[in-house]
């Protein structure tokens, strides 16, 4: 079920009926609707139905492909940390820094991620043309992917000096276009031939990424 207009025809009805690929999806327009749908009846509009239920077992979505109590144990773990309250607690977090005395795990995550954008802005600084577009994918890629790195795994990467380093590459390729096309408009065929969605080559190198980060910890602790 999907809550987002995609045409502007869609406007004049309250509900309506699309096709994602080869599967009707139900599209909620009216605001009130999506308020009972998403909030005050929730729980009777169980199953997100991101992914066709056979693939469910070879791509793990957490929350987006599970089914029945395990989705509403999900959801209602889940809803309370994206409140209203919580998200402008979260903005105000992002735009002013708190003293290391008041909050020193938002902080340090703060620094580490000021770190990045710092070095990102450095390297933008000492290309030979200032005056020439730039493309801005690269750098917001690899702030992410540094920010990640950084902050879950404790891992400098200094992608803009090392931009071919294995985690920014594998970054690159863990989501595919023909993947995804193929699971959501022609499913039976990712099932029949266990097509998965995520590039499994770069899944497994983030498995043993995080592998290895609990071992590291399980082994200070």
């Amino acid at each position: 079920m999907y809550c987002i207009p995609t045409n502007a025809l869609f406007y004049i009805y309250r509900a309506t009926i699309f096709y994602d690929g080869s599967e009707p999806q139900l599209y909620v327009l009216d605001v009130e609707l999506i308020k009972r749908v998403m909030i005050k009846d929730f729980d009777h509009f169980t199953d997100f139905g991101f992914i066709d239920d056979r693939l469910s077992d070879q791509n793990d979505f957490g929350l987006a492909n599970a089914r029945g109590e395990e989705w509403k144990a999900l959801k209602a773990t889940i809803s309370p940390a994206f409140s209203l309250k919580n998200l402008n607690t979260m903005a105000e977090d992002i735009n002013k820094v708190r003293s290391s005395r008041q909050e020193p795990v938002k902080f340090l995550f703060f620094c580490f991620m000021l770190q990045v954008a710092l070095s990102i802005v450095e390297n933008l600084k000492s290309r030979p043309d200032q005056n020439a577009a730039i493309d801005a994918e690269q750098p917001i890629m690899v702030f992410a992917m540094d920010c990640i790195a950084k902050v879950v795994f404790s891992m400098d990467l200094h992608s803009t000096k090392n931009p071919d380093n294995e985690f920014l590459k594998k970054g690159k390729y863990f989501m595919v276009a023909w993947r995804f096309l193929l699971a959501l408009m022609f499913p039976a065929i990712s099932y029949w031939f266990n097509i998965k969605m995520f590039d499994p080559v770069s899944a497994n190198y983030f498995e043993a990424v995080r592998d290895k980060h609990i071992i590291f910890i399980t082994i200070l602790l």
